[in-house]
């Protein structure tokens, strides 16, 4: 008959008022837990044994002794069951209570260990063989189970011992024949085993108790260390959440300062010619410029972090890419004497293109910073099923011991063949932005570098289906020319520096400008008393952040209906356009830029705008101008690094 064992008890805490227990302490709640925890397994024998003797002693011992018998043992099992239940429900916090429960326990198992030698003085003389046998056999079962429990006793597990066995073996020996007193000796060698077994139980139960007691410290340890770990995790979460939204509360209200000073130094730069005053514009255009450039990065950082750059993909052809990354980089590869090649501008890819763009712009920034002379090169080409794009130099290359550093934030090689002053300036952003936004778009990215030689980046792309139909995105075919002579503009912007800013720079290419800071200034202008009798305007440029209920679109879409014509117009936007506008500004043929715009781009997209051709100085102008849909881009456009030519 099998009996499962009982389900080990939880854990029990042990404190010493308010001090925390001491190893010996532990030690001993532990011993008497596990003691009390294999109580059912000890009942459950108890009730076999006792049945077990029952049937084989039934005929041959009297009633009545045979009865004050079950009753003993049934008044043991039923005081160590309720010892059971009170253990559990009991509040135990301090040594002298763990040895006073283990007290118990000793006790009941002195009275099974008298009750079992009663049994065999009494019971054993008035069996047969069968019955004789049957019992020592029980009482040997009994021996091993309470060694289990009474190891870490061996006094009391001796005295149980001894009461148990000393009447087995007395009655045993008492016929006094050769037989009985070699099974009486037998039986007390098994005996001596069994002690001597229960010595090295005794001795492993102790070290297994060691490992517990420090396991248990180490769990605790563990767990502080844990929670410790996570306040310090969500002060983190807290700290990033908090400065991802400080950048966004505060995007608007950094661009539209940096938007309209830009606009004005653009204006400067036009109204001086030589000398002093016109040096001083092109340094502070230099300042605004890379202001700019550093505003866009810690934007593209954050946007990262926050999480609401979503991937695109799509399959297009890299020679669009290419041309639009030609106009911004090919003034600055020339002003540097490097030469700028562009190579496999018909592979096609699946990709996003516009976090492609802006990877792309990143690589030959650095690219074209760190090379002096000699040839920078993108290429695309099929390698195995997937294509890479690449960008190579002939620069300074990376010391070996920065290449494991060059994706971490706000870390930047400095060159070894110029001084501090003339280090490049930045954050050491580009490349961290590089790196997220190809693990964004699931893309390897690598690169190798030799010191003195120059740097190849490699970006892997899968492959993209070629289509036939014709491109719909829109180009620059038709560029701007020198002025705006016998154009109309209606500007609306909601910040006042930025509408100066901007109404002043449209006048100076040769605009006629009519310039507000909302739509309701409009309709008092164009259907008030006196009502104006303006022409048609050429262009309308519209903030997206209007003030009031009214959006830019809403904006365009009155004046489309006052003038009864489609007008072309353009969407100055922040970073943070929102998406729900895509299907209302494609229908439009809306068209946008990102604050703070850049002068180039908006002379180049102006003069798409309206379809002028280009004049002298073209490629100058469109240095840095790109543009696509309003609100479908995912990040901020870095402004380009180099000044307008044709503005000194």
């Amino acid at each position: 008959m099998q009996f499962k064992t009982a389900k080990a008890l939880r854990p029990f805490e042990v404190t010493l008022g308010d001090h925390p227990p001491d190893e010996g302490a532990r030690r001993l709640a532990t011993e008497v837990s596990n003691t009390y925890s294999h109580m059912p397994a000890i009942l459950g024998a108890q009730f076999a044994a006792v049945c077990l003797v029952f049937i084989l002693f039934r005929e041959f011992v009297p009633w009545p002794v045979l009865a004050a018998w079950l009753a003993s043992f049934g008044v043991l099992w039923c005081v160590r069951f309720a010892i059971k239940q009170y253990f559990l429900k009991a509040a135990k916090t301090s040594p002298e209570e763990w040895v006073q429960w283990r007290s118990y326990w000793n006790l009941t198992s002195l009275v099974a260990g008298a009750l079992w030698g009663w049994t065999s003085w009494v019971f054993y003389p008035l069996g047969g063989s069968t019955q004789q046998t049957g019992l020592i056999v029980v009482l040997y079962t009994f021996s091993v189970v309470v060694a289990l429990l009474l190891a870490p006793q061996p006094r009391v597990y001796l005295a149980v011992l001894g009461l148990c066995f000393t009447p087995l073996v007395a009655r045993i020996a008492m016929p006094g024949g050769d037989q009985d007193y070699e099974l009486a000796g037998v039986l007390l060698l098994i005996l001596s085993f069994i002690v001597l077994l229960v010595r090295a139980y005794r001795e492993s139960l102790e070290q297994v108790l060691e490992l517990k007691v420090r396991a248990e410290d180490l769990l605790v340890r563990l767990r502080a260390e844990t929670k410790v770990a996570e306040e310090a995790r969500c002060v983190a979460e807290l700290a990033n959440r908090a400065k991802t939204q400080f950048f966004a509360a505060a995007s608007h209200d950094l661009r539209q300062p940096l938007h309209a000073m830009g606009l004005f130094v653009e204006v400067l730069q036009r109204k001086t010619h030589g000398g002093e005053l016109a040096h001083l514009a092109n340094c502070l255009g230099s300042s605004v410029e890379a202001l700019n450039n550093l505003f866009s990065e810690l934007l593209d950082i954050s946007r990262l972090d926050s999480g609401v750059v979503t991937v695109s993909p799509q399959c297009f052809e890299v020679g669009d890419l290419f041309r639009r990354l030609r106009l911004n980089f090919e003034p600055i590869a020339f002003e540097k004497g490097l030469a700028l090649r562009w190579r496999g501008e018909s592979q096609w890819v699946y990709a996003d293109p516009l976090l492609l763009e802006r990877i792309l712009r990143n690589l030959v920034a650095n690219a074209l910073r760190y090379t002096n002379d000699g040839t920078v090169l993108v290429s695309a080409r099929r390698r195995g099923p997937g294509v890479v794009v690449q960008v190579w130099d002939t620069g300074v290359g990376i010391p070996e011991q920065d290449c494991q550093h060059i994706f971490d934030e706000f870390y930047q090689v400095l060159r070894p063949d110029v001084g501090p002053r003339e280090q490049p300036k930045g954050l050491g952003l580009g490349l961290s932005i590089v790196q997220r936004l190809s693990d964004l778009m699931g893309a390897r990215l690598s690169f190798r570098s030799e010191l003195g030689r120059g740097t190849v980046f490699t970006l892997a792309l899968p492959v993209g289906q070629t289509e036939t139909a014709a491109q719909t995105e829109p180009r620059p075919d038709a560029l701007l020319g020198v002025t705006l002579h016998d154009r109309y503009i209606i500007v609306i912007q909601a910040d006042s520096a930025a509408l100066g800013g901007l109404a002043f720079l449209l006048k100076n290419w040769g605009a006629t400008v009519f310039g507000f800071d909302n739509l309701v200034a409009v309709k008092v202008w164009l259907e008030g008393e006196p009502k104006a009798d303006p022409p048609c305007p050429h262009l309308l440029i519209v903030d997206e952040s209007l003030e009031g209920d009214a959006r830019a679109i809403e904006a365009i879409e009155w004046l489309h209906q006052h003038f009864n014509r489609s007008i072309p117009a353009i969407v100055v936007a922040g970073c943070d356009s929102p998406h729900q506008n895509r299907g209302e500004s494609a229908d439009l043929g809306l068209h946008g830029l990102i604050k703070p715009v850049i002068p180039s781009k908006l002379r180049a997209l102006v003069g798409f705008k309206l379809g002028l051709a280009p004049g002298p100085g073209v490629v100058a102008q469109l240095a840095g101008s790109e543009f696509q849909v309003v609100n479908q881009t995912g990040l901020s456009e870095a402004s380009s690094p180099q000044r307008d030519q044709s503005s000194s």
